[in-house]
């Protein structure tokens, strides 16, 4: 299980390279911004745990 690096992508926009990660909640993202993004702007405590599971699609 691997942290997101959140803080690379604080008050930027996310880049539109496509490089899948799988989150912890089984769900795939367009890559680690995206997943970072979820995780900000959820308002549920269980989304602000999400870790990346592996690199790739789920």
């Amino acid at each position: 299980v691997i942290e997101p690096k959140c803080y690379k992508y604080e008050g930027k926009k996310c880049p539109p390279d496509i490089n899948p990660v799988c989150g912890t909640d089984k769900r795939t993202y367009y890559n680690e911004c995206a997943l970072c993004v979820f995780i900000r702007q959820s308002t549920k405590k269980a989304d602000k745990a999400i870790k990346i599971k592996k690199w790739g699609k789920c």
